[in-house]
């Protein structure tokens, strides 16, 4: 032991060197690290998300118990109960690839500056609470100036729709459920209880959570799950019946924005390209055709003329005519012979 610990300082100076530096390099990492968490934390306080956050816990709750109204008074709810806004999820709609060019499951949908939240009151769906980050661009293609697609806005709330079987269908999505139950912008509350009810199955931090999407041109809400997408508002159900690949939906989707592609006309042919020998080739093979054709017409005409007509002789100038012997009784006498 005491061998091993005396090699292990043999050489002190050269020991104590290495170890000073790496003292002083801790140090000026930690503080290079101290340096940096201030614009970090700073940076994370002003994100979206955070901004978002802290908008839903001072007033989302205030929102919310607007929707208490839609609640049916067959279901049975705690007396104390009242509206409560779930976890928040981002929102997002369609990209310029899946408007305008090609679609694959990665560039279809993109994320916004909208985020939308479950409300509930003694565990039933009641409706959602959207919150919109002010002065923000939400979506990266311009929307269609002339569309009579979306629900027209007008003054007013959504109308409760009373029904028989509300024990087992809970709150029933109103027919003008694209009005605002309350609005104090940045936020609006809505009574969507199926877009709730699918926020809440499968909420953001779930293994395969739902992702809500919506559609500005339309009004409309889906939830997307991988490359399937459902409608989860009266809206959207109007576009879409029930589940359907992205793929299947994307041409009706840009039917709607405007930007499906359409057929190019043809181009004139310009004089001197490659389809130029072609055209004259075709012009003059049917020039050739009906020339071969017309000399047919004219041997055929020819040929017969020639078996109608009838060879007569004609007169010859040094013929002579003898005019017969007049005609007489007399019987002639033959010669004899000698």
């Amino acid at each position: 032991m005491r061998k091993m610990w005396f090699t292990g300082l043999r050489h002190p100076k050269q020991s104590l060197i290495p170890f000073g530096l790496r003292v002083a390099a801790g140090m000026l990492a930690l503080l290079v690290a101290g340096v940096g968490l201030v614009p970090s934390a700073s940076a994370a306080a002003d994100s979206p998300y955070a901004k978002a956050r802290a908008w839903f816990a001072s007033e989302g709750n205030k929102l919310a118990a607007a929707t208490a109204m839609y609640l049916p008074s067959q279901l049975e709810v705690a007396p104390d109960s009242k509206p409560e806004v779930g976890e928040i999820a981002q929102v997002s709609t369609w990209t310029n690839a899946m408007l305008k060019g090609t679609y694959s499951l990665q560039n279809s949908t993109i994320p916004i500056d909208m985020w939308v939240a479950p409300v509930t009151q003694g565990g039933i769906a009641l409706g959602v609470v959207v919150y919109t980050e002010p002065e923000s661009q939400l979506f990266p293609t311009p929307l269609p100036k002339k569309s009579d697609l979306a629900p027209k806005p007008s003054e007013g709330i959504p109308e409760p729709t009373l029904t028989s079987n509300a024990l087992t269908a809970g709150v029933v999505e109103p027919k003008n459920s694209h009005l605002a139950v309350k609005a104090d912008p940045p936020g609006a509350a809505y009574i969507l209880p199926e877009l709730a009810r699918a926020l809440i199955a499968a909420p953001p931090s779930s293994e395969r959570p739902n992702f809500p999407v919506y559609d500005p041109v339309v009004d409309g809400w889906f939830i997307l799950v991988e490359d399937q997408l459902t409608p989860v508002s009266a809206a959207a159900r109007a576009r879409l019946r029930g589940t359907a690949g992205l793929l299947e939906v994307r041409e009706a989707i840009q039917s709607w924005w405007g930007t499906a592609k359409t057929t190019p006309t043809p181009e004139p042919t310009v004089a001197g390209t490659s389809a130029a020998p072609t055209v004259f080739s075709v012009v003059l093979a049917a020039l050739i055709g009906a020339g071969l054709v017309g000399l047919l017409i004219w041997l055929s005409l020819r040929r017969q003329s020639d078996s109608d007509e009838e060879v007569l002789p004609l007169p010859d100038p040094e013929l002579i005519i003898v005019p017969p012997p007049p005609h007489t009784s007399a019987i002639p006498t033959l010669p004899r012979g000698k």
